[in-house]
């Protein structure tokens, strides 16, 4: 292990100034009224450890505030969220009141929405540190795709993209989805891939958001195209779709007391609340007269998915509710160096280029059966597609946070090309 660490001491030096620089930079991220909601979520984590039969669904509770919730949103984050929250002393409780939208921010400040900052001090942190570690998986798996170049460069290019700088820190789900997309990476991709990890590595994405759903595709052409030291007979074939299936399955079914006593009829449900939901989003733009913000084709779908990953600034809001009272907030972020990198015009027509370069570039080097690594290009190749396709098909309208499970994926093609001269010589 030691020799391991000395081997990689340039990453792991780079690595600690990056979390550092993430950890202190915790106190400037814009607050969103969806943290509010998240924490208010949290109070499933004591639930979880002290009542798990209260989170099951009730088919007789249709209207049920906090069942609806979790039937809308999936149940990791909530869990991780109620750890640092109660890690940093405070109780169920505190986080009773959720965020109004149809209220103004004072409302909402006097109602009691708005979180004690330590506690959402503590719940950024915990998150902050899931991407930190996040990053780590990133610079592995890319490292044994094509060496320490470009392990290095995937890792730099994750850790200021600027979109993931600013919603990873928040206390909501992407840190935790983020993390476990490259967990799932790391364990799909590696040389040696044990089905059971990527069984679990893959079940804890989909605990963490819906929209990683695609990976367990993904994960299944891994289990089945066997790897340069698997056996490929059809026995020891099934052997590894069984502990991915099983992994799988006990894993989601263990983190989700939602579906426990009716799996189908819950996931059915569950299936009902995000279609309503989606037409609730675009009965509103609708209404306001917004509908230029509804994505109706898959040209503009994809146009908007390509700018939020390669051009836009981050996000701060998806709805203009409290823009006046998040603003100064939002300036004193951006003014710092390194929250805004690689986005714009250059910035992005730079990554984009690249990414385009290797994916051609790869696919030259898997044509001629050149690459020791085609295996695992190849299904990159194909993981990149499945969950593009999702989110095009499923992503009606232009919100940047819904687009970041693909953003890993486009981060290691565009680190591939900067590895070149290692490739060219070393195999």
């Amino acid at each position: 292990m030691l020799a391991r660490i000395k081997h990689d001491w340039l990453f792991w030096l780079l690595w600690l100034l990056i979390s550092a620089y993430l950890v202190w930079g915790v106190q400037f991220i814009p607050f969103h009224p969806d943290e509010s909601s998240w924490l208010y979520m949290s109070a499933d984590y004591e639930s979880f450890l002290d009542d798990r039969a209260g989170l099951t669904w009730d088919a007789s509770l249709p209207d049920d505030y906090d069942q609806n919730y979790r039937l809308l949103n999936a149940p990791l984050p909530k869990y991780l969220l109620g750890l640092a929250r109660s890690l940093a002393g405070y109780s169920p409780d505190s986080v009773s009141v959720d965020w109004d939208w149809s209220l103004d921010w004072a409302a909402n400040v006097k109602a009691g929405a708005l979180p004690p900052q330590n506690m959402l001090f503590a719940a950024r942190l915990l998150n902050t540190l899931l991407f930190a570690a996040a990053l780590a998986f990133f610079y592995f798996t890319a490292k044994g795709l094509a060496g320490r170049p470009a392990g290095l460069a995937a890792f730099a290019l994750l850790a200021v993209n600027a979109p993931l700088l600013l919603h990873t820190r928040r206390a909501m789900s992407e840190s935790a989805l983020i993390f476990t997309v490259a967990l799932s990476l790391w364990a799909i991709l590696h040389p040696r891939p044990r089905p059971w990890v990527t069984g679990l590595a893959v079940a804890l994405a989909v605990s963490a958001k819906l929209s990683a759903a695609p990976l367990f595709l993904f994960g299944l052409l891994a289990v089945l195209w066997p790897g340069r030291y698997e056996s490929r007979r059809l026995k020891p074939r099934l052997l590894r779709l069984g502990q991915y299936l099983t992994v799988f399955v006990l894993a989601v079914y263990t983190l989700t007391p939602l579906i426990w006593r009716q799996p189908l009829e819950a996931g059915r449900a569950a299936l009902d609340a995000r279609l309503a939901f989606t037409q609730d989003q675009l009965a509103t733009l609708r209404k306001f007269d917004l509908d230029d913000r509804i994505l109706d084709t898959p040209s503009d779908r994809l146009v908007a998915l390509l700018a939020h990953q390669f051009f836009a600034p981050p996000a701060f809001a998806d709805v203009g509710n409290y823009l006046d009272q998040t603003a100064p907030q939002e300036a004193a972020y951006l003014s710092i160096p390194g929250h805004n990198l690689l986005r714009g015009f250059i910035g992005g027509s730079i990554t984009l280029t690249l990414t385009i370069f290797s994916l051609a570039w790869t696919f030259a080097l898997t044509i001629r059966h050149q690459h020791e690594r085609r295996r695992a290009y190849i299904l990159l190749g194909l993981g990149t597609l499945i969950m593009a396709a999702a989110l095009l098909a499923t992503i009606p309208v232009p919100i940047q946070r819904y687009g970041l499970p693909l953003t890993p994926f486009l981060v290691l093609w565009a680190a591939l090309p900067l590895a070149l001269p290692y490739n060219t010589t070393h195999n």
